[in-house]
């Protein structure tokens, strides 16, 4: 079907002979290179851009750039470590991507986040190849566009974390299996290409990077009547991956699979997210989505209105509702995991829009789509002055400029306009009022959050405290503190509680938690304490040897 732009105030097609506003660019939006540009200069705003802006944040993600430059300190590419201790809960290819780019350009909080911010480019273009082949390079434009500003993906691609790699080996296992399984031309470099990403799912975060695509294949239809070419790929995937499980040896593979893996999916953790309700899922989704949200929707309508929708849409229908009952079914429940089902609502929310453009709508779904795009106008017009009010100064200053301005009067004009006509014209202002919102939140935001999320602060008070004296840590110090502290010898920082006293004894300073402290220590007199930190609403004591000696 030719994706030229058609207008959806008089829902049917015009002729060429009486174009409607903006239509004489129509064809420039139905080339590939167009939307590709467009979508590498958007990623670079809102994936690259700044990245650095923010300080680690949450125990997580300081977690693992710990990791990394311990990796690079110590070449231990096989052996993963956080504090000297070996880690068995992922593979090491993330650590080794982030250690690698830590080896190029110096081990730093942005470049440790460089890999996730690829891959989340990778993934956008991704999204758009699927959408485009599927429906149409409007459509997987529109597709890749949604994605690239969907806040959830957007906060986790600026952030070290593993999972926005694997949502771009899921997703490239997904084009390439159904181009694969559905041709009968090139179709072994496709299922070559889809082992490719199959494996390095798994690679990266295990069976899921398996096991998600196949299923959302099966079910999809795509694998009909090509059962064992799927079988073939499966197994292809499997040996590309294995070597890699063989070189870590027993000990890592078979604790990774049976007790940090296939555990966190059948035993609730209340630190994994286990005390979640079982529907946590469904509101966490509405909220991280936005601001699409807002058009699902009209989504939804379409399925029941637009000609064949449920037909023509069953693989993203399908990579939806596998992936949701799937992580519903998990005994620990995490908005990160959130991030697999959101290249198949970009898809559906990109395919919707492409209907309505092109006038395959009517009645009901084209008032619901102007009230959607209403709304988006709406909530950007009342939030933009607002939010200079609302925020809390504690968090420190922001140096807001233009920006209620511009959020204010740019809702405005897309409520005002959403309510007379919808067209494309209207739908692109929706994007660039999203993205300027985007903006504000990933460059000015978040940066001005750093006072309470980020442990750079604590850190320093513990320097300041221990000055020039060796420092030890106990194994539940927060993450973000071990980082910033700069351990220069972290496999021999880290002490048991138990061995406190000795390492007072030799000299050092120790760094814990009252919970983890013996009361022997102090009660004996062995040590007292020497400073008490506070990082958000946790509590850290610097011990010292209260024999009076100098540590050192």
């Amino acid at each position: 079907m030719p994706d030229s732009h058609l207008g959806l105030e008089g829902g049917a097609a015009e002729s060429d002979s009486h174009p409607l506003p903006g239509q004489s660019h129509a064809h420039s939006w139905a080339r590939p290179a167009v939307w590709i540009v467009l979508l590498l200069a958007v990623c670079v705003l809102t994936l690259f851009a700044n990245l650095g802006g923010k300080d680690l944040w949450g125990a997580d993600e300081s977690r693992h750039v710990q990791r990394a430059r311990e990796m690079v300190a110590d070449r231990q590419w096989m052996r993963p470590t956080y504090i000297g201790q070996a880690n068995f809960d992922k593979p090491p290819v993330h650590y080794w991507l982030m250690a690698g780019a830590g080896l190029l350009l110096g081990p730093t909080e942005t470049v440790f986040r460089l890999p996730a911010a690829t891959f989340g480019l990778l993934t956008v273009l991704l999204t758009f190849a699927l959408g485009a082949h599927l429906y149409g390079v409007r459509a997987g434009g529109l597709a890749g566009f949604v994605l690239a500003t969907a806040f959830l993906f957007v906060f986790y691609a600026r952030a070290a974390f593993i999972d926005v790699p694997l949502v771009a080996c899921i997703t490239g296992a997904v084009l390439a299996g159904h181009l694969a399984l559905r041709s009968d031309r090139g179709w072994v470099a496709a299922g070559g290409l889809t082992a490719l990403f199959l494996a390095g799912g798994t690679l990266g975060k295990g069976l899921a990077g398996l096991v998600l695509p196949l299923l959302v294949l099966g079910a999809s239809g795509s694998a009909a009547g090509r059962w064992g070419r799927l079988a073939g790929i499966t197994g292809a995937a499997v040996l590309l991956a294995a070597p890699l499980y063989v070189g870590l040896g027993s000990e890592f593979t078979g604790r990774f699979l049976s007790f940090d893996h296939l555990r966190r999916f059948l035993v609730a953790q209340d630190e994994l997210g286990g005390d979640n309700p079982w529907y946590f899922y469904g509101p966490a989704l509405l909220g991280n989505f936005l601001p699409w949200t807002i058009l699902l929707p009209a989504v939804g309508l379409a399925l029941a209105s637009v000609p064949n929708a449920w037909r023509r849409w069953r693989l993203p229908l399908a990579w939806f509702a596998v992936t949701f009952v799937v992580l519903t079914m998990g005994a620990n429940k995490r908005e990160p995991y959130l991030l697999t089902l959101f290249p198949a609502l970009a898809l559906l929310v990109g395919a919707a829009a492409d209907d309505l453009l092109a006038g395959r709508a009517r009645g009901r779904l084209l008032i619901c789509w102007r009230l959607c795009l209403a709304a988006v106008g709406a909530t950007f017009a009342a939030g933009g002055p607002l939010l200079p009010a609302l925020w809390p100064a504690r968090l420190g200053t922001v140096h807001w400029g233009i920006w209620p301005l511009v959020l204010a009067g740019g809702g405005l004009w897309v409520a005002y306009s959403a309510a007379r006509r919808t067209g494309f014209e209207v739908l692109a202002a929706t994007g660039l009022l999203v993205l300027a919102g985007l903006q504000l939140t990933v460059w000015q935001l978040f940066p001005a959050m750093n006072a309470t999320r980020s442990a750079r602060a604590a850190a320093a008070q513990v320097r300041t405290a221990a000055g020039a004296a060796p420092l030890a840590v106990t194994k539940d110090v927060h993450p973000g503190l071990v980082f910033y502290l700069d351990l220069p010898r972290p496999a021999e920082a880290l002490v048991p509680a138990e061995a406190i006293g000795d390492a007072l004894q030799a000299g050092r300073l120790v760094l814990t938690t009252p919970a983890a402290l013996p009361p022997v220590v102090l009660a004996s007199g062995k040590g007292k304490v020497r400073a008490r930190v506070r990082f958000q609403r946790l509590e850290f004591v610097v011990i010292e040897d209260a024999s009076g000696r100098p540590p050192g």
